[in-house]
């Protein structure tokens, strides 16, 4: 071509690089923000024992005594849990204790109880915090009248005990007393539960009408609190499980179950569903104050159909398919045999198509009744990429299935203004418009033929509506001559089509 060469390749290549660089690194930094998004936190919470102003009793402390004259009394609702000693001795180092033992997956961080003790004849009241493969340690004031004690550190049990410390042993302590109520722990819940997905639902089979879903969930720190399924990012169902609180504190150091199994029919022909594929997402929470804290979740990708007749010709029975194209025009051939291989004639048979783009409904294009040899046969609109599925269904529990891919290029409309021949210094203004669904923002490229090759012209993107301009002013024509323009279309993500071109468009110039 002897008009203006096209713009430099170096600067077009020079600014894809730049794109390209600010593109990962924006990948990067959402990358980044997903994990985190879908990272759990560790649970904190708090719990109560022998509380009576929350109804909590001493279900999580013992009594333990390693010499027969200490004795515990329990009276949470009155004076609290008690240590005393009897008139037997006690040799030194010896002891009795209420014992509050943190179970597996849990740490205490905090600690807060009400102590009241008294010492006589060696027997000395104590708090103690232990930390598994460390010394205990005491903690707090336990001698004197009613008073607050707090621990600050991690402990993985909690003792309030009565210990002989004289040389050589201890004789009758009835005055010695230890007394402790109210006892409030903060905890540190680091362990994610678990959840598994069962049933029809989460089989992996198409799916129609109302299909259960099975949720087994277990946990090894707090319990399991909730599951919460949704579909296609809109909520589905909550199931909540029985847990020990009060005013949100909670009355056991555990207290929500351990381990549980909640089912939900699902219907799969009203919202949140759509035909076609569907996302499913169950995730169980533990209990804790934090919203974000210690969940975990589980995937499923469901395929719904409540869109295809039922037939209920043949409980056994197998498809075979075919796609032919011909002058631009795609047909669906297939035939329905039953388990001896013999065409099953008189049966409904359906075909539907999809766009292959995220969220997008299945769509029932044909609905053919086998003939004769159990053919059958559909014909497919043009459009974009989609994937075609061919079903059966014998009844409404079973599904026989197949799947087929179009592939489709895009071939953009172009219209070229004027019609009319050009004299050299006038302008000719392509208009473009791409072929939908998602044509907004698509990168497209002019090119003119010289030379037996496609130089590039002009670069752009559509608009929301899938249309571009672009003009060409013709400065270096001499004689009369025709150029030939086309417009490419790369392939691009999320847009359902294959590279492909438009038709060829003609100007005519006169120099």
């Amino acid at each position: 071509m002897n008009d203006r060469a096209p713009r430099s390749r170096r600067g077009t290549l020079s600014r894809t690089a730049i794109a390209l660089a600010w593109l990962a690194a924006t990948a990067g930094v959402i990358a980044v923000l997903l994990i985190a998004a879908s990272s759990a936190e560790a649970g904190i919470y708090k719990a109560a024992q022998c509380h009576p102003g929350l109804g909590a009793g001493h279900a999580d402390l013992g009594f333990r005594r390693t010499s027969r004259g200490y004795r515990g009394k329990a009276a949470c609702g009155t004076t609290g849990l008690e240590v005393e000693h009897t008139a037997e001795r006690a040799g030194r180092g010896r002891d009795g204790a209420w014992v509050m033992r943190i179970p597996a997956g849990l740490e205490v961080l905090r600690a807060g109880l009400w102590v009241a003790g008294r010492a006589a004849n060696g027997h000395v009241p104590e708090l103690i915090a232990s930390v598994p493969g460390r010394a205990p340690r005491r903690f707090g004031r336990a001698t004197g009248r009613f008073h607050r004690a707090r621990l600050d550190g991690h402990a993985g049990s909690i003792e309030a005990r009565l210990r002989c410390v004289r040389t050589g042993g201890c004789g009758p302590g009835r005055d010695a007393r230890l007394t402790v109520r109210r006892l409030v722990v903060r905890l540190l819940d680091a362990h994610a539960p678990r959840i598994d997905l069962g049933g029809p639902l989460a089989g992996g089979a198409t799916q129609r009408g109302g299909s259960p879903l099975e949720a087994i969930v277990s946990d090894s720190g707090a319990g399991v609190r909730s599951v919460v399924v949704e579909v296609n990012g809109e909520p589905l169902a909550t199931t909540g499980f029985r847990c020990r609180l009060e005013r949100g504190i909670a009355t056991r150091l555990r207290p929500c179950p351990a381990r549980d199994t909640t089912t939900l029919t699902a219907r799969t022909a009203a919202d949140p569903f759509r035909q076609g594929p569907n996302t499913l997402r169950a995730c169980a929470l533990d209990f804790t104050r934090r919203a974000r804290a210690n969940h975990a979740c589980e995937a499923r990708r469901i395929r719904v159909d409540n869109a295809c007749p039922v037939s209920g010709e043949r409980l056994h029975a197998s498809l075979r398919t075919s796609l032919l194209r011909r002058e631009g025009r795609l047909r669906l051939r297939g035939r329905l045999l039953d388990e001896s291989g013999t065409g099953i004639s008189g049966a409904e048979v359906c075909v539907a198509t999809r766009v292959r783009l995220p969220n997008t409904t299945e769509r029932v294009v044909a609905t053919p009744t086998t003939a004769g040899g159990g053919r059958f046969s559909a014909r497919l609109g043009r459009g974009p990429n989609r994937q075609v599925r061919v079903a059966y269904w014998p009844d409404a529990e079973r599904v026989v299935e197949r799947y087929a891919s179009i592939r489709a290029k895009a071939h953009p409309r172009v219209r070229v203004r004027p019609r009319r021949a050009l004299r050299n210094g006038q302008r000719a203004r392509f208009r473009v418009r791409l072929p939908g669904p998602a044509r907004a923002h698509r990168r497209l490229t002019l090119k003119v033929r010289s030379e037996g090759r496609w130089l590039p012209l002009r670069q752009g993107r559509t608009n929301r509506r899938g249309r571009w301009s672009a003009g060409y002013r013709f400065r270096s024509t001499t004689g009369s001559r025709t150029y030939r323009f086309a417009v490419f279309v790369p392939r691009q993500e999320g847009y359902p089509y294959m590279r492909g071109r438009s038709a060829v468009r003609r100007v005519r110039v006169v120099g």
